[in-house]
């Protein structure tokens, strides 16, 4: 049996912190052939492109938020991280990780952004280790149908104008 992959397993490998990574670790473990299509892969990378910059653009100004900082404390770390998406998952490292001062916080925030944005590059390469791309082709007259339908029941036919540009017509 194949695997045929959306866009949310491969980002669920790709971050460890979506929700979707530990069935995405399940499957990308399997010993069944996975594919996926080219729409797919290039969805995966946009979607990897602009979580990564957003993370990146958090640690940037956590770590100047920090620099403002005299001390560091847990207790009012928590009320500045509590702002970003990242926040939860650095507030659980910092319970499990306790620093001395504000520069030594800032300096695992670094080595933490360094290691995260190391780990989902590896991540991303390796998906197209573990994953063949296809193109995906539906057949005119299946396309037919669908537009068929849609005009019979009155559909939204922009959700016919998106299905048609992710097509390739055979």
């Amino acid at each position: 049996m194949n695997l045929f992959l959306d866009n949310n397993v491969l980002i669920g490998y790709i971050f460890e912190t979506d929700n979707w990574n530990l069935k995405s670790l399940d499957v990308m473990r399997c010993s069944l052939d996975r594919y996926s299509s080219n729409t797919v892969c290039q969805e995966c990378r946009d979607i990897y492109k602009k979580n990564l910059g957003t993370i990146k653009k958090e640690f940037k100004h956590i770590i100047r938020e920090f620099n403002r900082k005299q001390s560091f404390s847990l207790k009012k770390a928590s009320s500045v991280l509590k702002r970003y998406q990242i926040g939860d998952c650095l507030i659980e490292y910092f319970k499990n990780n306790p620093v001395e001062n504000i520069k030594e916080a800032k300096n695992h925030l670094r080595n933490l952004q360094r290691d995260m944005e190391k780990r989902c590059l590896d991540n991303y390469q390796n998906i197209n280790k573990l994953v063949k791309y296809v193109p995906v082709i539906i057949p005119i007259t299946t396309f037919i149908g669908y537009w068929k339908q849609m005009v019979w029941q009155k559909k939204n036919l922009w959700t016919l104008k998106l299905l048609s540009t992710h097509i390739m017509l055979a």
